[in-house]
């Protein structure tokens, strides 16, 4: 008896379903999708805001040799040796024939698609798991009728043996 009640956990519905939310790696899976489907929906609104960008390059140059041109006997000639170049560069779209909005819009179907999926994942598990804890329910109910049945059974046997016993009842009950 004492072994039986170390085997057994007594937990709730409703802290199964919170253990299942947290721990069963499909809905891990669909909340990933579902929350990146939220940054795609952030990125894709990020595109009606303008863009600046600034590049930069330095260098290094060497002497540039022309041969049978200059005063110079080895024809090589000085010049600077750095370089550098700069650039900066702004954008806005003005106009993309729609382009942004639409697919925006298609940024929040897709968010509302992952969100539902999310959904069906979770009900398709705790359905599951309500599924298997009704089962056990119901052999833990079993359980107690069939001792209840056996000491009714016992109960039965010792009332029909003192009766056989006293004479009052024959082999056959």
């Amino acid at each position: 008896m004492a072994l039986a009640q170390q085997d057994s956990l007594k937990i709730s519905l409703d802290d199964l379903f919170k253990m299942a939310n947290t721990g069963t790696n499909q809905i891990k899976l669909s909340n990933a999708l579902f929350e990146r489907s939220e940054e795609v929906i952030h990125d894709k609104k990020n595109d009606r805001l303008p863009t600046a960008s600034v590049n930069g390059s330095v260098g290094y140059l060497t002497n540039v040799g022309v041969i049978g041109l200059g005063t110079m006997a080895s024809g090589f000639y000085d010049m600077p040796h750095f370089s550098n170049s700069y650039a900066l560069q702004a954008g806005w779209v003005i106009y993309a024939g729609g382009k942004v909005a639409t697919a925006i819009d298609i940024a929040k179907i897709e968010n509302r698609i992952a969100g539902l999926d999310l959904a069906k994942d979770s009900q398709g598990i705790r359905l599951l798991l309500a599924g298997y804890y009704l089962d056990l329910y119901k052999g833990y109910s079993q359980e107690k009728v069939f001792e209840q049945n056996i000491a009714l059974g016992r109960d039965l046997l010792t009332k029909i043996n003192n009766r056989y016993q006293a004479g009052a009842a024959l082999k056959s009950d």
